[in-house]
């Protein structure tokens, strides 16, 4: 009985778990869209002679908008270790590089 019940739960916990990175993944996508919009017009606005006050604001909004879709790739990451869909891919490393 208390076998059964412990598989029970198992499962139940993962399939929670199944949904939430799927509902991770999904929010990261849809909020992806808009945000590299946000991004692009700030790109273009810099483009037009701005003051230079004006032109640290577009710098800011940029560098705030990639830092946040940063954070989002890393939702993405967890989501896909978690559901164990990583693939690895094999590849030089040069350790005086990224010291």
């Amino acid at each position: 009985m208390l076998k059964k019940k412990l598989q029970e739960m198992s499962v139940l916990a993962e399939s929670a778990t199944e949904a939430k990175s799927i509902f991770l993944a999904n929010v990261s996508h849809e909020i992806r869209t808009p945000l590299n919009g946000m991004i692009a017009v700030a790109q273009l606005l810099q483009r037009l002679r701005p003051t230079p006050e004006q032109y640290e604001l577009l710098r800011t909004i940029e560098e705030s908008g990639l830092n946040l879709m940063s954070v989002l790739g890393d939702v993405l990451d967890f989501s896909c270790i978690s559901r164990q869909e990583v693939e690895l891919q094999k590849s030089e490393v040069y350790i005086r590089d990224i010291i």
